[in-house]
């Protein structure tokens, strides 16, 4: 009797903690896309993949900063790398992001630089592919990132910025030839890829006043203006494009490409920001940090679904991400 007791308690320890480090299973769900664009615009802290998050933890010096995965309720945690880390996307085994480095081109200043990689879901064959890249966008077998790093440091430093003819430039590549690149868009202000156009706002290093939104079809190379106000955020979902404007900052509007008609969603004394689509809501952020979802097309439908420093919507999935905690499903 002894023996069959301590052979049921060996068991049931071998279960715990097999199901403690349970690995990632895709469940037949493998991502075409590695994030959304809203996501990377929002820096991409966390990507989604099945049932599986992939996110980066951030804390004041803490040691267990990092990449981490975990199941969606939470459960089976475990850390990948170490470090700083956004624009997170995941496509089957290989989950791909941006990861802050030391410059150890110049050595005694405090100047950083942020480095591509790629590491398996099981935290073996960590791959520097990109030095100098942010803002990464994985589709297919096709990588968009651009040059967007440190800037503030070198000027801090007084040293000359060695980027500045690529600042801002938008590249695309073939995930398999990564280095054979594409000059996609010069010096553009973020990106939103939605189908075949790649929206962007141009131009802001030479006019910071006129912020307007452009859009390239990647397919037949043309370029078009399609908002000429100035924006804050803006996030796309078809043929409409959501925006806050830059010159009030509390009021979110909408604009139809097929129409040219822009009505006003939202309207507050707040600043608000992050604007993304999940399902028949849209997803803002207040200067407070506070969540909140407004129901499309009835947009007198308004209700508070936590607080947040950014949101990820994955669907009808929003996961809400703050500095030195984990990141919490509110709705799904």
């Amino acid at each position: 009797m002894r023996r069959i007791l301590i052979l049921i308690i060996l068991i049931m320890f071998v279960f715990t903690f097999s199901a403690c480090n349970q690995e990632p299973m895709n469940d037949g769900v493998v991502n075409t896309s590695g994030n959304t664009s809203a996501n990377i615009m929002n820096g991409g802290f966390v990507a989604k993949q099945g049932d599986w998050l992939y996110y980066c933890y951030i804390a004041n010096g803490g040691f267990k900063e990092g990449l981490y995965r975990s199941t969606i309720d939470g459960k089976h945690r475990k850390k990948i790398d170490n470090g700083r880390i956004n624009s997170i996307n995941i496509i089957g085994n290989w989950i791909y992001y941006v990861k802050e480095e030391k410059n150890m081109n110049y050595p005694k200043n405090n100047i950083t630089k942020l480095s591509l990689y790629k590491i398996n879901i099981n935290g073996s064959q960590r791959t520097k592919l990109i030095e100098d890249c942010d803002n990464v966008s994985i589709i297919g077998n096709q990588i968009y990132y651009s040059i967007d790093t440190a800037i503030e440091l070198y000027e801090k430093a007084e040293i000359d910025y060695p980027l500045m003819k690529d600042f801002g430039n938008i590249y695309r590549a073939n995930i398999n030839d990564i280095h054979n690149r594409t000059l996609v868009e010069k010096g553009a202000m973020g990106y939103y890829i939605e189908g075949n156009n790649l929206y962007y706002i141009k131009n802001y290093l030479e006019d910071n006043s006129n912020l307007y939104l452009y859009k390239l079809n990647l397919k037949t190379g043309v370029e078009t203006e399609v908002l000429n106000k100035p924006e804050y955020y803006f996030t796309v979902k078809g043929d409409a494009i959501f925006y806050i404007d830059k010159n009030n900052q509390g009021i979110l509007k909408c604009f139809s490409q097929t129409s040219g008609k822009t009505e006003t969603i939202y309207s507050s004394r707040d600043q608000i920001s992050q604007p993304a689509v999940s399902g028949n809501f849209i997803v803002c952020l207040d200067s407070d940090e506070n969540v909140f979802k407004i129901g499309l097309p009835n947009v007198k439908s308004i209700s508070n679904i936590g607080t947040a420093d950014y949101i990820y919507v994955f669907g009808d999935t929003v996961v809400l991400w703050k500095y030195s905690k984990y990141p919490t499903v509110v709705q799904s």
